[in-house]
């Protein structure tokens, strides 16, 4: 009887891993797309505004009046974060990819229980999800201030 016991808590326990498991690959599918939105949205915001601090000598030739020049300069500055904020937010980071080959395809790891072996890449998984995490949010305050400092400027 104890056998059963046991062997349904294992059976019990491979299935709360692969649970688990399948939780963490659709969060870890939905960083990935909140990813690649904020970076479309970082290159598209990029390129107008670098269009528009290109086109900056052009329109600074209409700018005659002293007043009109400064409010003018203060635009322009105002651009010019925008884009030192946007450089900022689509700098490279080193994102976490679990699991570490390695040491997964180790004589070690090979030789654990099916349970904990999934147990451990499931605790990689997860660590690996909250140090992504932290890139992406530095990376949307840099977007979101650049977007701030844009629409300030624009005004």
């Amino acid at each position: 009887m104890t056998e059963q016991n046991s062997g349904g808590i294992r059976n019990n326990n491979e299935e709360n891993i692969d649970f688990s498991f399948e939780v963490i690959i659709r969060k870890l599918d939905m960083q990935n797309h909140a990813h690649n939105a904020i970076e479309s949205k970082i290159g598209t915001l990029f390129g107008f505004v670098g269009a528009l601090a290109g086109g900056a000598g052009v329109l600074l030739e209409s700018k005659a009046f002293l007043f009109g020049l400064n409010i003018f300069t203060i635009g322009m500055i105002g651009i010019y974060v925008t884009l030192i904020l946007l450089v900022l937010a689509s700098r490279t980071r080193t994102f976490m990819d679990p699991p570490d080959f390695p040491v997964f395809y180790s004589a070690e790891s090979l030789a654990r229980r099916n349970v904990d072996l999934k147990n451990q890449v499931v605790s990689d998984m997860i660590s690996a999800y909250k140090i992504n995490m932290n890139h992406q949010v530095v990376k949307s305050r840099y977007y979101d201030m650049a977007v701030y400092c844009f629409v300030i400027s624009v005004l």
